[in-house]
């Protein structure tokens, strides 16, 4: 009996949770309601109409556009990431596809979320705009995709060496626009070309909601770290690279791609290169700002790529209205340093001692106004720290905060909107010591020995390993 309700139990913890219903809203129904419900269709992929709409007529050049997620009851589930935006067909209807998964590896994009798509309404043609060709207003029939038929589109295009952004869009028209996440509004794609006249096919499948832009040509950036190196020669001779691929990394060889700090001081863009001041350490200065005005930031390539923090970072402008940056990258590998974040590039920036840190956390119950009892005490340089001995032991969430004030806080990868931090108190009255490192961009928690009369207090273990010596010591010397 016990083998089978073992067996039951296993059984039970091996099937799926049962899928909560998806429902299609939009402009359409004032995005609410459980009227349009997708029906599970099987291996993660949803399907539902929406009818009874105006009808687009390609013949009058009519088009009726809807807005339109497909989420859960709640909205604590919903895609595409930005609003879709579809065209009804010619008998006012809009079919909607939901492919519930999160990670993908069929070389198509978004990657990282579920895809919504819909049946292709057919009545308007595609194209590419970008950088390429100065986001043109009108249509560029130079780009113009061709209808495969099914909601799919295809295009091959030369393009010349540089780094270029894109979206699908309606021919000729941003009514109707597709970016990164398959949304209206969503961020640009992006592709890079190394050599004059590469090939590169471009791909839009309207019910699969995804896209895609690729070549066959040779990259000469094997180990994919936006650097052109003599490691990138020893991969090309591992894999049996071509000829072609050895000429490409050759022409390319000592390429490094910029970095950048992007902010709302500058509208992200790439005005403010950061400056290479060897191993591994770039800064840039940012002038001209509102002294004490706060502004989010990120250090990022052109194309986006290697983007840090990854939640924004936040930081307040100096007496002088200036900001100080410093960028740290980390070329494969982790930090070994023992701060946080490991396993990314950092980026900080100099004190504007405007005011001071604390730690807030679940040991002090997250307060919304400043807890003197965990406040930190600056050391100058940047480096803010405290030592603090906990009454409870426990698994405790913590963020570094600018004191009494959430406007400002650090959490796990250095962003203003970052995860909590964790630590550990494995026993009652355990000192911790926390230090914040502005400048460096990185932060670290770890456990302290309490001190008496300028002595280290040892754990109970080592009091109990030393009374066994001394016992022991005590015993030869009887015997002697």
């Amino acid at each position: 009996m016990r083998c089978l309700m073992a067996a039951i139990v296993t059984l039970a913890a091996a099937l799926p949770a049962a899928a909560q219903p998806w429902y299609a809203r939009g402009d359409f129904n004032a995005w609410a309601g459980t009227a349009n419900q997708l029906t599970d269709m099987g291996g993660g992929h949803y399907k539902g109409t929406v009818s009874g709409l105006f009808a687009s007529d390609p013949n009058t050049q009519t088009f009726f556009y809807n807005e339109y997620k497909i989420t859960v009851d709640d909205w604590s589930i919903n895609a595409p990431g930005s609003n879709g935006k579809v065209a009804t067909n010619t008998a006012g209807e809009i079919t909607f596809h939901l492919w519930d998964n999160t990670s993908w590896s069929d070389g198509w994009y978004p990657n990282n979320q579920r895809r919504v798509g819909y049946d292709d309404p057919s009545v308007f043609g595609w194209e590419v705009v970008g950088s390429f060709n100065g986001w043109p207003a009108t249509a560029d029939p130079s780009y113009a995709l061709t209808d495969q038929t099914n909601g799919l589109y295809h295009g091959e295009f030369l393009m010349n060496p540089g780094f270029y952004e894109f979206k699908f869009r309606k021919q000729g028209d941003w009514a109707n626009a597709i970016g990164a996440d398959f949304g209206k509004d969503s961020g640009n794609n992006g592709f890079r070309v190394w050599s004059a006249n590469e090939l590169w096919k471009f791909d839009l499948d309207l019910p699969n909601g995804r896209w895609r832009a690729y070549t066959d040509a040779p990259s000469p950036d094997w180990d994919k770290n936006n650097k052109v190196d003599a490691r990138d020669y020893v991969l090309w001779r591992k894999n049996n690279g071509s000829q072609a691929a050895y000429d490409v990394w050759r022409a390319n060889f000592g390429f490094s791609l910029p970095w950048y700090i992007r902010g709302s001081f500058n509208n992200f863009d790439t005005s403010t290169p950061l400056i290479d001041q060897g191993n591994g350490h770039f800064t840039a200065t940012v002038t001209g700002l509102t002294a004490g005005t706060d502004y989010e930031y990120k250090a990022a390539h052109d194309d986006y790529s290697g983007a840090v923090p990854g939640s924004n970072g936040k930081v307040r402008a100096d007496a002088n209205g200036e900001i100080h940056f410093h960028f740290y990258e980390l070329d494969g590998g982790t930090w070994t340093d023992g701060w946080s974040p490991a396993n990314e590039s950092r980026v900080g920036y100099d004190d504007h001692n405007l005011f001071d840190w604390e730690i807030v956390g679940s040991f002090n119950a997250w307060p919304g106004t400043g807890d003197p009892a965990y406040y930190l005490t600056d050391q100058g340089g940047g480096l803010h720290t405290g030592t603090f001995v906990f009454a409870a032991a426990g698994t405790y969430e913590f963020k570094f905060r600018q004191q009494g004030d959430w406007g400002t806080s650090i959490g796990d990868n250095f962003g203003n909107s970052a995860g909590n931090n964790e630590f550990v108190v494995a026993n009652i009255g355990d000192s911790w010591t926390f230090e914040l490192d502005l400048p460096h961009g990185r932060w670290r928690a770890f456990q302290t020995p309490l001190v008496v009369m300028g002595a280290a207090v040892p754990e109970p273990a080592s009091v109990a390993l030393l009374g066994f010596v001394a016992v022991l010591i005590s015993g030869v010397r009887r015997r002697s």
